[in-house]
């Protein structure tokens, strides 16, 4: 028995857990009579080759699909008939061997006769993302011609793109997004446009825009010691945290004092708030800057009514409320601390 769990461990261990299979959005489109439609779909999952498996219900007669060139990708093909119609496809994929790992995704193709005015490839819809500091973020994008599948699309970004932002097609119809953002690009919330060109005669293209949230990873060694402190109350020294992430706001109800060395970060990466006081509590802080607060009421500090907060020496940058603005304090001069 010893000899047989020894041996079925290893294949355990080499099995890929691929997770509940989602296939990504599919644009609906219009063709004219005729034409022969390519589209390419593919899940959001990271697969091994030859893992899932691909099907049409319900869809037009003459119409398939089949794995393509990515191991997470499959091209749907149709020709359509001569006479108007509307089509409404299911893509169903499977992963093999699991046959409860199984989902679906729906569009619609309609034929007519009195064609539109030609306009740019149809982009795929681009799910926002997350990166990183230092971490690559790679997106695949897809876009389909509406007027003749097969001619090359090019992809490029828009101007206002960040910069370290490269995409370079992988086929006719494809491409792939690449960045490694730099801690200067932190915390923040971008703005990615990408530009599909139909090369025709004018060429033809169309937009679409994304976000990317760039954040920043915690490099402090006495976190926990930190938020221990600072809930407790009293003077609270920051000597060994160059960067602080918090994933929760902070509660101020005792008074404590935060004394920054070498103007440490403390950032909610564009998730969360950093600090509500409560009363009577003050909240003082000298030497930080505070970075990427989000919030409905108050993005880097939320101050209740009599509690107070004395600001010296912090730099402010990128934090945003999305409710009512406050009663404005009285403005300091530079260099000094107020209360507010």
């Amino acid at each position: 028995m010893l000899g047989l769990l020894l041996l079925w461990s290893p294949l355990r261990a080499a099995a890929q857990f691929i997770g509940p299979l989602a296939i990504n959005p599919i644009a609906d489109t219009n063709i004219a009579p005729g034409t022969s439609l390519s589209i390419t779909v593919s899940v959001t999952n990271n697969v091994q080759p030859n893992s899932l498996l691909w099907s049409l219900s319900p869809a037009p007669a003459g119409a398939a699909i089949v794995n393509g060139s990515l191991p997470n990708t499959a091209v749907f093909t149709w020709t359509a008939d001569q006479s108007p119609s509307t089509n409404n496809v299911t893509v169903l994929v499977q992963e093999i061997g699991n046959v409860t790992n199984v989902t679906g995704r729906s569009f619609t193709i309609i034929v007519q006769t009195n064609e539109p005015a030609s306009t740019g490839p149809v982009i795929n819809p681009i799910p926002d993302q997350t990166v990183s500091v230092g971490q690559l973020l790679q997106v695949t994008v897809f876009a389909t011609n509406t007027d003749n599948s097969n001619t090359p699309i090019i992809f490029s970004l828009d101007p206002a793109a960040p910069d370290g932002v490269t995409i370079s097609n992988v086929s006719n119809n494809s491409a792939i997004i690449q960045w490694t953002p730099t801690a200067d690009q932190a915390p923040d919330m971008d703005d990615i446009g990408v530009i599909a060109e139909e090369q025709t005669n004018p060429p033809l293209d169309n937009k679409q825009f994304f976000t990317v949230n760039v954040v920043l990873t915690n490099n402090c060694e006495s976190f926990d010691a930190f938020l221990a402190a600072v809930t407790q109350g009293g003077i609270v020294g920051l000597t060994n945290c160059a960067t602080i992430v918090l994933s929760n706001t902070i509660a101020i109800v005792n008074d404590v004092e935060i004394d920054g060395t070498n103007n440490p970060v403390i950032t909610g990466n564009n998730l969360v708030p950093l600090f509500a006081v409560f009363a009577p509590a003050t909240l003082t802080l000298n030497g930080l800057t505070l970075q990427g607060g989000r919030g409905t009421n108050g993005g880097a500090i939320l101050i209740q009514p009599g509690a107070q907060a004395i600001i010296s020496n912090c730099v402010f940058q990128g934090n945003s409320a999305a409710g009512t603005n406050g009663a404005a304090g009285v403005n300091g001069a530079d260099s000094s601390s107020g209360i507010g």
